[in-house]
């Protein structure tokens, strides 16, 4: 949901939307991969098994993300780590910072590399996303938010239901 949240504030203001990486362990049903097409989204292959596959996939990802940041100047959401923080403790994985690294030429310095891809860290604070301002908007709210605790408790979180949720919460 967060990245949703940036790209309305953005496209609000006229900006250019984010490109968004989505794990592809969310993309289990037809219409969820195409729903992530539709809104710009790009895989991060979690599925690899083995460290050969793995590096090869972290290196396309890099590649691609620095394609996408240098050459056609698009801005990217890429999550600091795998899984939600349901602590609100969001702390950066620094395997992040060193995939991305992995398209870095052999010459450039490490820190004037990643210094060029411009990396802006975003935090949302759920508090502060909506903003109440009417009575009317309040109680489809409040409504929307009864329904929403109610299909939930319908819903279990498990892999087969994670396309569900992706959806409830757009």
């Amino acid at each position: 949901m967060d990245p949703a949240f940036v790209n309305w504030v953005l496209y609000q203001n006229g900006f250019k939307t984010l490109r968004i990486a989505i794990g592809d362990n969310l993309l289990t049903k037809p219409f969820a991969s195409d729903l992530m097409r539709l809104n710009k989204c790009f895989i991060v292959n979690r599925s690899a098994t083995s460290p050969r596959e793995k590096l090869k996939a972290a290196k396309k990802l890099s590649a691609y993300m620095h394609h996408s940041l240098t050459q056609d100047k698009s801005n990217l959401w890429i999550a600091q780590r795998e899984g939600r923080a349901k602590d609100s403790l969001d702390i950066t994985n620094p395997a992040i910072i060193s995939m991305l690294a992995l398209n870095k030429p052999k010459q450039e310095a490490f820190g004037d590399y990643i210094a060029s891809l411009n990396i802006v860290p975003v935090s949302i604070s759920s508090a502060s996303v909506i903003r109440i301002s009417s009575t009317s908007c309040r109680n489809d709210v409040l409504s929307a938010s009864s329904f929403l605790r109610k299909v939930r408790d319908v819903i279990h979180r498990d892999s087969a239901t994670t396309s569900i949720s992706i959806v409830i919460g757009l």
